[in-house]
């Protein structure tokens, strides 16, 4: 790769939701990671190497929307 090839990516926003709560001694959580599931280079590979420079894979994408449910228990209450 000569220094006039040149790679870019643009730039971008991701947002996530989280909503949780406590009752007593249950914690209950609901998120949204990627909220508008938002296409975006999650890494970078430095010097990558491929059989042509067509073939290399410089960006590497980052996971889509994530929706994930959770809860935490106490064993005294919050």
């Amino acid at each position: 790769m000569s220094s006039d090839d040149g790679a870019s990516a643009p730039g971008f926003a991701v947002f996530n939701l989280r909503l949780g709560g406590t009752t007593g001694r249950v914690s209950p959580v609901v998120a949204v990671q990627n909220l508008f599931n938002t296409k975006y280079v999650g890494s970078v590979a430095v010097n990558a190497a491929g059989a042509s420079v067509a073939a290399t894979k410089f960006y590497e994408p980052a996971p889509r929307q994530t929706v994930y449910v959770g809860v935490s228990l106490a064993s005294t209450p919050w």
